[in-house]
Formats: structure tokens, sequence, C-alpha cells
């Protein structure tokens, strides 16, 4: 590997000042320090290049603690709950927040372990919100179907969204027999309920899906991640508009990917994340397969960055 545009020892300066920087995170308590196994995974990596890329990637690694997924949270239910006031008001009706529920969009395989279920105990005790206003999956069907006069709103919280799949799959896609045969999304559109959608941040490709799909749902992130975020994109920014340096670092993952058994495909577990969207983010409570494996495989003695606890994403 050759880097024109620095010398070994401003490679190696680099390399010690990402790894400080990291105790740093871990030492003020930005890091959780069980969650974010930083030294072993640099010890992935061999070679003075190979450190040098790595932790170019390391440097671009976005991670959400607890308090910041909370502050988030509470930011992405006020901005819906505005949109939804202000719909109302166009429609020449009142808002009762009485009338407004919450419900979380469940992964495409259901299961009890899904984050979803966190962030509505997060909803009771961090943003207060009444418990007879937090709803399952089966107590929200019941009350669409119960409440046909139009006043009633549905906020579906979550932390993240990828490829826009699973809200697809949820809201559309799925249809109920209690709901005359119909899916969430049509049910409430033919009875004038509203649904909004409040995860804390998206992915540019699942928010232009989501649009496109369901362009009557509320949708408001706090962030939404852009090409820039993608990892196996040029422009990303860890690479400083280098494209010599993005070469590199991508043929660098290519062959680690390779050594541990990762393919090079849009599955869920792949080298450049589900559908390539390439991410490098992580939350204290799990990371998306939206990221590459390289950052959660434990495959063949590989140390990951961050272990992935279920399948939700």
């Amino acid at each position: 590997m050759i880097f024109v545009k620095s010398t070994t020892n401003e490679r190696e300066h680099f390399v010690k000042h990402v790894l400080q920087r990291c105790s740093f995170f871990r030492r003020i308590q930005v890091w959780d320090a069980s969650e974010v196994n930083f030294e072993g995974w640099i010890e992935n990596f061999s070679g003075k290049d190979e450190r040098f890329l790595a932790a170019k990637i390391l440097n671009g690694f976005i991670y959400y603690s607890k308090s910041m997924v909370n502050r988030l949270l509470y930011d992405a239910i006020g901005n819906v709950i505005a949109e939804v006031q202000h719909f109302r008001k166009l429609n020449d009706k009142k808002f009762y927040e009485k009338d407004v529920c919450y419900c979380y969009i469940p992964g495409e395989k259901p299961s009890p372990t899904d984050s979803g279920y966190t962030f509505l105990r997060r909803l009771r005790d961090k943003l207060s919100i009444p418990p007879d206003c937090i709803l399952s999956l089966n107590e929200l069907v019941s009350r669409l179907k119960e409440s046909s006069n139009g006043r009633f709103n549905v906020v579906f919280c979550d932390d993240f969204v990828g490829s826009g799949c699973q809200c697809h799959m949820a809201l559309k896609r799925h249809i109920y027999p209690e709901l005359d045969n119909c899916s969430i999304y049509d049910f409430a559109g033919q009875n004038g309920q509203i649904l909004a959608y409040a995860p804390i941040i998206a992915n540019e490709l699942g928010y232009r899906r989501i649009c496109s799909w369901l362009p009557n749902l509320i949708l408001r992130p706090v962030h939404v991640l852009g090409s820039e975020y993608n990892l196996f994109n040029p422009e990303c920014f860890c690479w400083n508009h280098d494209i010599g340096l993005f070469k590199a670092g991508v043929d660098m993952i290519a062959d680690k990917c390779r050594a541990i058994g990762i393919c090079d495909d849009n599955r869920e577990v792949s080298m450049k994340g589900f559908h390539g969207q390439g991410l490098m983010i992580g939350f204290e409570h799990g990371i998306p397969d939206s990221d590459s494996a390289i950052f959660f495989s434990s495959e063949k003695g590989w140390t990951p960055l961050m272990e992935r606890y279920y399948e939700r994403y």
C-alpha cells in the first residue's frame, strides 16, 4: 500500500491520536467500555499501513450512548407530535393528547428481544408518557378497529431506519384479518386516523423509500444520514476526499472480509451492510445490519468493535 499524501510518521501519529480520542470518549462515558472494544478491534489489523486505514475507519465510527439516545428520542417525539397537531389544525379538527397512542415498529422477524420494547419503556420512564397510552402491536390493532372517529393518532417510535423494509412490511404489507383484511396503513387511511413515525436516526435510503411507499405517513427522524456516511462511497468523510486512500481502504476491507468468510452482497451480514448501506454507527443497545459486518463479525477469531445481541434491523 502506498499513501503519497502522508509520511510514515504522520500515519503513526494519526493512529495514536485516534486511539487516544477513543480512550477519551470512554473516560468521559460517551463510549461504553463494555460495548465498544476499539482496542481489540484495531488489533485485527497488522502492519503500519493496515492500522492507519483501520484508524481512518474507526475515526469515522459514530456511537450513540444511552443519554444521547434518550435525548434524541425526546426530540423525535416532540417533532412528530408538533407535526400531528399541525395536521389536525389544518383539517379543522381539535388535537387532544389523550387521542395519541405510542407503539413500535416490529422487526421483520418479530422477537421478544426487539429493541422496540426497550423504546416503549423509555417513553414511560424518560418521557413520562402515561402507560395506558403505550400499546403493544396487538393492542394497537384492537384500538384502531375500535376508534373510527378520525381523531385517533398513532406514533411509532424507533431507534433507526436503515433500508425501510421493516417499516413497509409492518405497516403496509402485513394484512390483519381484524382490520377487515387491511394493513395498518390502509385501514388508518380509510378512517382518518393519523400514523406518524419518529425514529431517532434514518439512513437516506430508508427515508426516501418510506416517503415513496407510505406517502401519508408522517415521518420525522431527528437526523438523516446521507451518502457521505457510507464507508464504500468515495465521498465518505472518513476518506478525506482522497481517492487513493478510499481504494486502499476498500481493498483492505475486502481482503479482511474474504479471510473471515464475510460475503460481498446485500444480505444482512455482509461486507457492505444490508442493501449496501455501508454505515459506521452503533447504539448503546446494539449495532444495525446496515453497518459493514467488519464492525460486528466474530467469525474465525475476528474481534468485533461491537457485538450484535439481537436481529432487530
